[in-house]
């Protein structure tokens, strides 16, 4: 059985609310090891994209961030610092947005996330396998903090007729209007030959007091039970769909709970709403 339920309570808005969103600037840390997300990557002498280039790195090479500068340069939209960063020994300076803000691996392939900035509102997935370039893809993500790590969760192919090659969902930190935020997932599939394919996305929990909310995730075999205290029956997964089920309920008022079942089937290439 496999029930992913999330609440999260958000304590952000004190913070946000000093500085909002669309100022923010998604920073690497300093002393961590990230992987480059682009293609013949120039290690710089200085922080300027004029200044000579030191040596050259591929994407899914690591480097390790030694400071971040106070140097903030746009490129297509997305604002990010320069970096020295460690190559193996090899020092420079690169460019924020030419390294991955999430990687992750399953045998061959090698997944890399890259956060877009808050005001393109998107995020960026790359596949290689085996080293070479496979293809990648662009979804509307939102305004994603990079205070908060992209995590990523393979899932079973079980219960899906014609099942893609790989089955996966990203968790990242939204900012909201209202300088909340929130978490939100999106799923995925890989085909036979390594495209990704964005196929929805959903917010797993939302706290805008007294209203909270929050949405349960079942895949086929998967069973929910019954929750007298929340007014909740008994739910299970079905073959070839996916199942959100949303709970919205106030907190000043015991008894206002009510559900919301939402369907995605599995056509073998997509999931497409059964709404």
């Amino acid at each position: 059985m496999r029930i992913i339920l999330l609440f999260l309570v958000l304590g952000f808005s004190s913070v946000y609310a000093e500085s909002p969103w669309d100022g923010k600037v998604a920073a690497k840390a300093e002393g961590s090891n990230y992987l480059v997300f682009g293609d013949d990557v120039n290690v710089r002498k200085s922080s300027d994209t004029s200044s000579d280039a030191l040596f050259r790195l591929q994407a899914g090479e690591s480097v390790k961030i030694l400071r971040k500068t106070k140097v903030l340069q746009v490129i297509d939209g997305d604002p990010e610092y320069w970096y020295e960063i460690d190559a193996s020994g090899k020092t420079g300076m690169v460019w924020g947005g030419l390294l991955a803000d999430g990687a992750f691996r399953t045998n061959s392939t090698l997944l890399l996330v890259r956060n877009l900035g808050v005001k393109n509102s998107e995020c960026e997935l790359r596949v290689l396998r085996d080293g070479r370039d496979v293809s990648r893809t662009n979804w509307h993500s939102g305004p994603v903090s990079g205070e908060t790590p992209f995590t990523l969760i393979f899932l079973p192919v079980t219960g899906f007729d014609r099942p893609p090659q790989l089955f996966f969902y990203l968790d990242y930190f939204v900012f909201s209007e209202i300088e909340y935020g929130y978490e939100s997932r999106a799923l995925f599939t890989l085909s036979g030959n390594g495209s990704p394919d964005f196929q929805f996305s959903w917010t797993t929990a939302f706290n805008d007091p007294p209203a909270c909310s929050e949405t349960s995730f079942l895949l086929p075999g998967d069973n929910l039970p019954a929750d007298k205290k929340i007014k909740r029956g008994i739910y299970s997964g079905k073959r070839n769909s996916i199942l959100l089920l949303d709970h919205d309920y106030q907190m000043d008022s015991p008894g206002s709970d009510e559900y919301r079942l939402r369907e995605y089937r599995w056509t073998g290439s997509r999931f497409l709403s059964a709404e």
